[in-house]
């Protein structure tokens, strides 16, 4: 198998659901990748370590209890991470400015609810200019 971020994510949603790599492992993969490129490149403004792997868990419970994991859908279990326009229920959110730097978002936006719904796991903020 190529490296996992070598893989398209509807072939890495598809190795979940045939339980070839559990979602803890895509996880720990993107979150490994992000934090060691993080001060080469730049694009995170937050890592939601904790609360990914708790998401990718509780996916990963949830391929061990379906009878049939290929019905979970197409993007079941990707790993995605957010830009920082945009809110993330308990994750810092700036705004790409410095006026909200202290600013934790409330609650998710539409697009952000539906994607959890969907099954992608949420591995943090990235960075946006003001």
């Amino acid at each position: 198998m190529p490296a996992l971020h070598d893989l398209t994510a509807l072939e890495q949603s598809a190795a979940i659901r045939s339980r070839e790599i559990s979602c803890r492992e895509l996880t720990e993969h993107y979150l490994s990748r992000s934090e060691a490129l993080g001060p080469q490149v730049g694009a995170f403004i937050s890592l939601q370590s904790e609360t990914a792997l708790d998401q990718a868990d509780v996916l990963d419970q949830q391929v061990a209890d379906s009878a049939d994991p290929a019905r979970l859908g197409p993007l079941f279990g990707t790993v995605v991470p957010v830009k920082d326009l945009d809110l993330v229920a308990g994750a810092p959110c700036t705004f790409g400015s410095r006026a909200y730097q202290d600013f934790v978002a409330p609650m998710d936006a539409s697009f952000v609810s539906r994607l959890k719904a969907a099954g992608a796991v949420i591995t943090g903020k990235t960075n946006t200019p003001e």
